[in-house]
């Protein structure tokens, strides 16, 4: 006797098809299966009809239903009648003939169906590509990647039903097995989650916030009283060493930045051809260590309506970083820019929110230089990677905010490389009529603006903290970003 743990009904003397058929039928109708079941011998609880009928063919819970006979009995069939040999001849090649048509049938149906199939995924993954390029613009090349990440899908759910059918099991486990990879999705099915799923993955690298300050605003309540607010300014910051730690785990990755390409004699094609990466790279001479140089890059970003009222509000500033060990056809590439920090451009521009941002970036690149990190690659060991930077571009006035020089460049000595005034910008054109820039002047001028009364000292207004640094100065920092001197002007 068996009775259903879905709606009780009692089976005096059931199969195993009849209680399959039974717990298969409730999907179907109004009373649904409430999981667990509970076996009522042994009192176990299962989440899935399949393995909860498995149950009932082992152990003492077998004999809550009966076992159906192996063998199929014979039916006892009336006596062939006795036909010419022609006839027989005759109806034996009329029943081959009807026999080659079915399969025919059958072999034609299947090939549609399966045609039908491959082509109703073809056009579910090519509207999948679709809806993402329409709402969110990404380019064709990630378009190729999200197609080739489906396609390996595809090919593990199919290896995994050639390895069921191969392993002997029927149609009906096969199905039990496939029916729960529905729901292997559902843990991705909000951003929340893809979010928190996202955040607990080993390469990921968080931000944390970093506090600047306060401001005391004045601003109009109801009924037009006046009341004071206090804002609390932080930025975003990205911890530099965890980034490449993250980076350099991948063996493929670790070979790209350590192998460097030898480059021709008197052809400078990349920063790499420069005598100042390659006297950088000749001062490690100690094994399983590696240098990396780095590039800081500085921009805005405008977040608002630029019609509407106060269109620069919320503008933004984001610091990024690239390797310079990076051969140019990947170090082109946008994925090879990391972010380091973000921050408000309104607390940017103020001494003392330019000096937060720059203090935790100072602070991480002078651990880099000095200690370095440890990182372990896969069959070859641990390596001791040491950062140093190799220069800070940008346009020219976020440029000239890192370096502490004046942002009006309607005024003398508004350039980074020399000491032009406006006089000369308009009749010199050739660098040998100006005075460039050294380290020593660069020392003098911050020392005399430390006694000086005027805002600037030949355009030098604060001292850069990241002229601390042992292996950059602000006056070595020759390379300029031609996109926004040259190529934005025209």
């Amino acid at each position: 006797m068996f009775s259903c743990p879905v709606c009780a009904f009692v089976f005096p003397s059931p199969t195993y098809k009849d209680v399959r058929r039974h717990l298969f039928a409730h999907n179907r109708y109004p009373h649904r299966i409430s999981f667990p079941l509970t076996c009522a011998h042994c009192k176990e609880d299962y989440n899935f009809e399949s393995t909860f009928l498995r149950h009932l063919l082992r152990q003492d819970c077998s004999k809550l239903i009966v076992q159906e006979p192996q063998q199929i009995p014979q039916v006892p069939q009336r006596p062939p009648e006795v036909l010419p040999v022609q006839d027989q001849f005759t109806m034996e090649w009329d029943d081959l003939e009807m026999n080659n048509k079915v399969e025919d049938v059958n072999n034609v149906t299947q090939v549609a169906a399966v045609g039908n199939f491959r082509k109703l995924l073809s056009e579910t993954i090519f509207g999948f590509i679709m809806s993402l390029r329409r709402k969110s613009g990404i380019p064709y090349t990630v378009s190729v990647e999200l197609v080739a990440a489906i396609k390996s899908l595809l090919t593990l759910l199919i290896d995994h039903v050639i390895s069921l059918l191969q392993s002997g099991f029927d149609s009906e486990h096969i199905v039990d097995d496939l029916i729960p990879l529905k729901s292997v999705c559902d843990e991705f099915k909000s951003e929340h989650l893809i979010r928190k799923k996202c955040e607990t993955h080993p390469s990921y690298v968080g931000s944390v916030t970093v506090p600047i300050g306060h401001q005391t605003f004045v601003y109009n309540e109801q009924r037009g009283q006046l009341s004071l607010k206090v804002v609390n300014d932080s930025f975003q910051f990205v911890s530099i060493s965890q980034t490449l730690k993250t980076l350099l785990a991948d063996p493929f990755y670790f070979d790209i930045v350590t192998n460097l390409v030898p480059t021709k004699p008197g052809f400078y094609t990349c920063y790499q051809d420069g005598s100042k990466f390659k006297d950088q790279i000749r001062l490690i001479n100690e094994p399983k260590t590696v240098l990396l140089l780095l590039q800081l890059y500085l921009d805005g970003l405008g977040v608002t309506n630029p019609i509407g009222n106060a269109a620069t509000a919320n503008n933004c500033t984001f610091f990024y970083f690239s390797i310079l060990n990076l051969p140019p056809q990947f170090n082109a590439k946008l994925e090879n820019f990391f972010l380091v920090a973000s921050c408000y451009t309104a607390d940017f521009k103020t001494a003392a929110g330019r000096e937060a941002v720059l203090s935790v970036i100072y602070d991480e690149l002078k651990l880099l230089e000095t200690n370095g990190f440890q990182v372990c690659i896969p069959l070859k060991g641990n390596f001791t990677v040491y950062v140093v930077l190799g220069h800070v571009t940008g346009d020219n006035l976020a440029l000239n905010q890192i370096l502490g020089l004046i942002e009006s460049f309607s005024h003398d000595y508004c350039c980074p490389l020399c000491y032009a005034t406006r006089d000369e910008m308009q009749t010199l054109f050739k660098e040998s009529c100006f005075q460039l820039r050294n380290p020593t002047d660069y020392s003098s001028d911050v020392s005399n603006l430390q006694t000086s009364q005027d805002v600037h000292v030949r355009g030098v207004k604060q001292p850069c903290i990241l002229n601390n640094l042992d292996n950059w100065k602000v006056m070595d920092n020759w390379i300029n970003d031609s996109m926004h001197t040259v190529y934005m002007s025209f």
